[in-house]
């Protein structure tokens, strides 16, 4: 595994002169201080049926579980300190159970009437130069996407961010390179672990999970069109099958294993305003591929641990499309929504994936892969500040995921969201 020093190297190369982060000088006295604050607030009625379980013979020899409706809700709270034209200072906090990275939401009538948890989910330093910015510490995922099927918006990573942003005729070309952090447990083949269970590292013996990305993104906008097209490579070494925020909460005797991803991913997104200006047409498609080799021998140990059916050791592509008619944000706005996905197993990062199409799995272990499915989502505007966003999901899983399953998951699920943001 590469050093830090020669990621973060890779990464200042990447971008751009390496003056970008110039020292700053102080503000004057006479320079006014100013923070900026901002939140919202989130709604949410909830219901999921009609999901097969991989056992015919589970829940009583329903094979399905049970029916679910959830009464959910969300708040989120922010300040920005500008302490000069270039430097930002960034925190949020947000409701939703620490051990859930993914969702921020709480159920109505949380153990029991008890305290709302409430935690710091962001923190920040960006520097801003020209075209050129950075920033250092755990914030919102920096390299563009058009939907959350590969990383979750409330997915928030930790590390160093170098981006900037040319122009190349009529063309925008956007650079931007990443290291994270994604877990601080050493992890090699003897290490004792701090919690039950033993971990199988593939790095040098004492290296950490970790992610380094880098992205091009190339985008043109005029009176009648706007074109996106995006290209990506994320390294990812020695990640958890099982998120470390849940190694002191869930009850396991396994042992929590690590695997290696090497994602490439290409984006494209084409808007269209001819037919009439209130009414946009919006085009969107992802490829993603993997091109982690995971029926290489070293695998072996760690697969026969997860307990998963061998084909999957081959499920290693996602691709999504999408259509939108519409726009949201002014008062009275209609827009709806279609999106395809199709996930396999090992085609993107289950617990960095987004957590809406499915409820198979926790909160400590997310199963947000191995399924194709569609979403149909309508959002009608309020007023500024405010939406309902109604979204309808229906699904079936690719392959049966254990040995002794007889039967493809799947599920349904509506969902119907009012947001205010403030």
């Amino acid at each position: 595994m590469k050093s830090i020093f020669t990621r973060c190297l890779f990464a200042l190369i990447f971008v751009g002169p390496s003056n970008f982060l110039m020292a700053q000088e102080a503000p004057e006295e006479k320079e006014e201080k100013k923070i900026q604050f901002n939140g919202d607030f989130r709604f949410r009625p909830e219901y999921d049926w009609n999901s097969n379980n991989g056992s015919s013979t589970s829940n009583e020899g329903t094979g399905k579980r049970d029916n679910r409706f959830r009464l959910r809700y969300r708040m989120r709270l922010a300040a920005v300190y500008n302490w000069n034209e270039n430097i930002k200072i960034g925190l949020r906090f947000r409701t939703g159970v620490p051990t859930s990275i993914q969702s921020p939401h709480v159920n109505l009538g949380y153990k029991g009437l008890g305290m709302v948890p409430f935690n710091l989910d962001k923190i920040f330093f960006r520097y801003e130069k020209g075209e050129y910015w950075g920033w250092v510490g755990k914030n919102s995922f920096p390299f563009w996407k058009q939907n959350e099927l590969f990383w979750d918006d409330d997915v928030l990573p930790e590390g160093l961010v170098f981006g900037a942003k040319y122009k190349a005729g009529s063309v925008d070309v956007s650079p931007t390179a990443a290291y994270f952090m994604a877990n601080n447990i050493p992890v090699d083949g003897n290490s004792a672990f701090p919690f039950n269970g033993s971990g199988k590292g593939f790095g040098n013996g004492d290296n950490y999970g970790d992610i380094i990305g880098a992205q091009i993104k190339l985008s043109h906008k005029n009176d009648n069109y706007q074109g996106v097209a995006s290209f990506g490579y994320y390294d990812m070494n020695d990640i958890f099958t099982t998120p470390e925020l849940s190694f002191d909460a869930a009850d396991e005797t396994g042992p929590y294993l690590v695997l290696n991803y090497k994602f490439l991913m290409a984006s494209l997104q084409f808007k269209s305003f001819v037919i009439w200006d209130k009414w946009p047409i919006t085009l969107g498609y992802d490829f993603v591929t993997n091109m982690e080799d995971y029926e290489d021998e070293k695998y072996d140990e760690t697969f026969d641990d997860l307990g998963l059916r061998d084909q999957l050791r081959k499920e290693t592509t996602s691709h999504t499309a999408s259509i939108s008619v519409g726009r949201s944000g002014q008062k009275g706005d209609w827009q709806f929504t279609y999106y395809y996905a199709h996930k396999e197993m090992f085609s993107v990062v289950s617990y960095f994936t987004e957590d809406d199409w499915v409820r198979w799995g926790n909160i400590h272990a997310n199963r947000n892969t191995n399924y194709s499915g569609h979403e149909f989502r309508l959002v009608y505007t309020i007023a500024k500040n405010f939406n309902v966003v109604t979204r309808f999901y229906t699904l079936e899983a690719l392959e049966r995921r254990r040995p002794g399953d007889d039967q493809l998951e799947s599920g349904n699920r509506l969902r119907v969201d009012f947001n205010i943001s403030f």
